[in-house]
């Protein structure tokens, strides 16, 4: 007695979004571009001397080319806006957006908007490759040319190569949640390193943390001109002739 044949059903492939479905729309861009003008306007008018955000204004659209505007600031306001507050607002601009850029790269490439440097464990990986080199005397992490970064950077590549490597089983690649997982699991191995060599060399980098201090103070956000933020000298100023 011949049994009947067993009906498979069709499986559909999962529909992939357009190009024009993931192209950022006009609307957002704009939306962005105008989020941006309120932070630096708010960024560069609060402190502790208070400044009118209208003058802020002015004052920026006086640095146009062929735009002429009196904003109404005196001299000492004009030099809190362009040497203490301008540069620093700059830079948190130029740092968010490398950050988003390189966010929204990870995101792309790995096709998962849940990626990021700390569920594939290349934060961790990248605070192992650093502390090796710290313990090894290579470097203490001051200064502009130190193997700490590089160090850094080898790591986060072994760390992504990991992960990526566990998510992918007989050349297929696996659902995006199988990479969150092992990204997860590199995390804590690479995490656990990193706290063993902390324990074996504790009073090496004691020392190093001790030495710190007497070198220059890294450039933040709080100290920064316009030099660290890529050499960006603001416009010359134009000196009003009183009127006679």
């Amino acid at each position: 007695m011949s049994t009947p044949e067993e009906v498979v059903p069709e499986t559909t492939p999962p529909a992939t979004p357009s190009p024009e479905a993931t192209r950022l729309s006009a609307r957002w861009l704009a939306g962005g571009l105008v989020a941006v003008a309120v932070a630096l306007v708010v960024g560069v008018s609060t402190g502790p001397v208070g400044i009118p955000p209208g003058r802020v204004i002015l004052e920026l659209l006086d640095r146009l080319p062929l735009l002429t505007v009196d904003s109404g600031l005196s001299e000492s306001q004009q030099a809190i806006v362009w040497d203490l507050r301008a540069p620093r607002v700059v830079l948190g601009i130029l740092v968010g957006s490398m950050l988003a850029g390189s966010g929204a790269a990870y995101q792309g490439v790995f096709r998962n908007p849940l990626a990021d440097p700390y569920l594939l464990g290349i934060a961790a990986g990248a605070g192992l490759g650093a502390t090796l080199a710290i313990v090894s005397g290579l470097g203490d992490g001051i200064g502009l040319v130190d193997p700490v970064p590089l160090a850094a950077f080898v790591g986060a590549l072994v760390a992504v190569t990991a992960a990526g490597t566990l998510s992918v089983r007989r050349g297929i690649a696996m659902p995006p949640t199988t990479l969150i997982l092992a990204g997860v699991a590199v995390a804590s191995f690479f995490t656990a390193l990193q706290t063993f060599v902390q324990q074996q060399h504790a009073e090496t980098l004691r020392q190093v943390q001790t030495i710190r201090p007497r070198g220059p103070p890294p450039p933040s956000a709080s100290t920064t001109t316009w030099s660290p933020a890529r050499e960006m000298d603001p416009p010359p100023r134009r000196v009003r002739q009183p009127a006679s």
